[in-house]
């Protein structure tokens, strides 16, 4: 027991030295990165390389899966990433570079309430936001000087209890040197930014001074102002107080997802009670850090004009001030909140005083200009006038020749092929070419085909269909219904090379044939020089494209009425032969034939049911059955025949003929009734035939008197040699 309480002993006494070395090295280790971070802060003003470097220590330390360091944004009430390691998604690096809330997870509330936290097991903590899955524990210090929040540092472990308290006591120590770093470099920023404005005021004046253009007086503006801003929008308002107006020369919005501009030069607004027309009354700069905010509602409600698409966070206006007038004002606006200061304000009415005394200058310099310009300008618009007026009635008189004539040689046929030709003819004089086509779309397939060509390879004769489809300058004119002038077919990219439009072609002119919306075809010329053609030839063969468009249509109508027309004849002739036909066989036939159509209306009548009836086809023939039969002139048995077969029920479809046999005064008839179907198996009437078989049954009630009679005959002696018989056998 001793031996075994003496090794314990020793056991002990070797492990507290092992624990103290290791805590030793630890301490070296610190000692050694707090110096090695001192050394870097004397190095360098440089935040962001700082921090990359401090956060490599901190990780190295703590053996971190990931970190970041974060700044306080004054401006955005909201911590702004610098650094990051060891985080490779980009969608969590996107969501750390937004700006981040202090109300929002553990590093919100670690930076609001400026305590340090050390999170074992993240799961366990609700207010987590977590980014990364692989995070179990989390160590997060705020960088704080003096009490006043500066940023925030965060390190990740993929194990559950990664850190511990001494981690977070080095971490700590860390981030007071880290604050060091970010107040220096505050203030490093501040006084370049100082001289920055120095310079940027220097400059402005020296070049508006020598500027005596109001339009550039405005863009060199917007260019100091957003090369000191962050501006997402940027305004110049004038005073139109003559007509109770306010003058918008120049505004610029910036798509903040992609920088590209959007400028609005020269609108007008009414002069209104809102942020603008203030700034105007009052002749005051305003700032407004949040546009949310209360004290500012009836402005913002009242707004006329912010200079943006979407509600800005931010907004702030200097006013242009001549003596004591107020011509217009400046206006920068953000979609963050907190985004300008008054220091910022202060530089924008700095701004503003160079541009109005610019301004203004500008405006006397323009007057006087102005003046000269205008009586230079009247006298050469007087002598211009009068020139162009003879030279537009010289063309004028032309043009309407030309298009009389044009008119009068495509209206004088009707026959397609000729009309292409002339059109062709006449186009091709015009644009001064000798190579030209015209192609017309088939209804059937839809492309465009050859009809006629001038100077064209052997290859596209009339009939032939074009390779082109969608693609290509044709494609082009084709879908957009428009004609196309190409000075360079080489330069265009819609231009797809073809054996269809022959070698060295370089100019084209292209028009389609419109009747309507719809499309008939495309004129096409071309020339093996370039910029052959102007755009008095697009508007003359486009004109002429309009006539033909006019004469294909009456050509084709033309055409299509003849082919009706001779359809029609010949249809009519066989309908005729048939029916001829058809009244032969029905005259042949002696059962008589009644047919209906579907509306029970008599279409068909031979004459042997004229003869059974007593009623001609004339009195029947067209007349709804049984409606009209009261009208009718017929035999009492006729009637009655045609009321009692006119008023039987439709037969099915798919059933066999009806048939029944009707007792008259003096005939006896036999009806078969049967439904006529189309292939479809629509209705589309009934047959009827009736046949009269009076002296069939008068001849079968002949022959059934005939044997009852000789029956019976032959009965009444066979009884009597019957009774005879029996009394002889019974020996009476």
């Amino acid at each position: 027991l001793t031996l075994l309480s003496t090794i314990a002993a020793q056991a002990a006494s070797a492990i507290e030295n092992v624990q103290l070395f290791q805590e030793r090295e630890r301490r070296i280790n610190e000692l050694s990165i707090l110096n090695e971070v001192a050394r870097d802060l004397t190095a360098t003003l440089d935040a962001s390389s700082l921090m990359e470097r401090l956060l490599g220590h901190v990780m190295q330390f703590t053996n971190a899966a990931s970190g970041s360091i974060f700044r306080y944004d004054r401006q955005r009430l909201g911590l702004r990433l610098l650094a990051t390691q060891g985080i490779r998604d980009t969608a969590t690096i996107r969501e750390l570079a937004q700006t981040w809330p202090l109300d929002r997870g553990l590093m919100g509330r670690a930076a609001r309430t400026h305590q340090s936290l050390l999170i074992p097991d993240v799961a366990l903590e609700p207010d987590y936001v977590r980014l990364n899955a692989r995070v179990q524990s989390e160590l997060i210090v705020p960088i704080l000087k003096e009490d006043q929040l500066l940023g925030a540092i965060t390190i990740s472990s993929h194990l559950v209890h990664g850190f511990a308290a001494d981690d977070m006591r080095f971490v700590e120590q860390l981030a007071s040197q880290a604050a060091i770093a970010l107040d220096n470099s505050r203030l490093y920023d501040e006084a370049q930014t100082r001289v920055l404005q120095l310079d940027t005021l220097n400059q402005l004046g020296n070049v508006l001074s020598a500027a005596l253009d109001v339009t550039s007086i405005f863009e060199t503006l917007y260019e100091r102002i957003t090369n000191f801003f962050e501006v997402y929008a940027f305004y110049i308002a004038l005073a139109d107080k003559e007509n109770n107006r306010i003058v918008f020369p120049l505004m610029v919005e910036i798509d903040e997802a992609t920088g590209e501009e959007n400028r609005v030069l020269n609108q007008y607004a009414p002069w209104g009670r809102g942020l603008t027309g203030h700034v105007l009354g009052s002749s005051q700069p305003l700032l407004i850090r949040d546009m949310a905010d209360p004290q500012y509602a009836d402005l913002v409600n009242n707004a006329n004009h912010t200079g943006t698409n979407r509600a800005p966070g931010a907004w702030m206006a200097a006013p242009l001030l001549v003596g004591n007038e107020t011509i217009g004002l400046l206006s920068v606006q953000s979609y963050q909140v907190g985004a300008y200061t008054q220091e910022h304000l202060l530089f924008l009415t700095t701004l503003a005083h160079h541009a109005a005394v610019a301004i203004q200058n500008a405006r006397l310099f323009g007057q006087i200009r102005g003046f000269n310009e205008e009586l230079e300008r009247v006298v050469a618009d007087r002598t211009e006038e009068l020139a162009a007026a003879n030279r537009e009635l010289v063309v004028r008189n032309q043009r309407l020749e030309e298009l009389y004539q044009i008119s009068h040689q495509l209206t004088t046929t009707l026959e397609l092929d000729e009309i292409l030709q002339r059109g062709l003819q006449l186009v091709t004089s015009i644009g001064g070419v000798q190579r030209g086509s015209v192609m017309l779309k088939d209804l059937q397939s839809g492309q465009l085909v050859y009809q006629a060509t001038v100077g064209r390879p052997s290859v596209v004769a009339k009939g032939t269909p074009t390779p082109f489809q969608s693609e290509g300058l044709l494609g082009w004119v084709v879908r957009e219904r428009q004609g196309i002038m190409v000075n360079d077919v080489l330069a265009d990219s819609r231009w797809a090379k073809n054996a269809h439009w022959g070698s060295g072609v370089r100019s084209l002119i292209s028009v389609p044939l419109l009747s309507g919306e719809d499309l008939l075809g495309v004129v096409n010329l071309t020339h093996p020089d370039p910029n052959h053609f102007d755009e008095g030839h697009l508007r003359l063969i486009s004109t002429v494209a309009n006539e033909m468009s006019i004469a294909i249509h009456n050509a084709t109508l033309y055409s299509f009425i003849t082919e009706q027309f001779e359809r029609e004849a010949a249809a009519l002739r066989v309908q005729e032969a048939e029916a001829s036909k058809l009244n032969a066989v029905l005259g042949s036939i002696t059962d008589g034939v009644l047919v209906f159509d579907f509306d029970h209306r008599v279409i068909l009548m031979n004459s042997a049911a004229e003869g059974l009836l007593g009623a001609s086809a004339q009195q029947l023939l067209g007349l709804q059955m049984p409606q009209s039969l009261q009208h009718l002139d017929l035999a009492p048995d006729a009637l009655q025949l045609l009321t009692q077969l006119t008023t039987l029920p439709t037969l099915p479809l798919g059933s066999k003929p009806w048939q029944n046999r009707f007792q008259l005064t003096n005939q006896v008839v036999n009806v078969i009734v049967s439904r006529v179907s189309s292939v479809q198996r629509e209705m589309l009437g009934v047959v009827m035939t009736f046949r009269d078989v009076t002296k069939e049954v008068e001849v079968d009630r002949m022959k059934s008197e005939f044997i009852s009679l000789v029956s019976h005959e032959m009965k009444t002696p066979m009884t009597s040699i019957k009774g005879y018989t029996d009394l002889i056998l019974m020996g009476s």
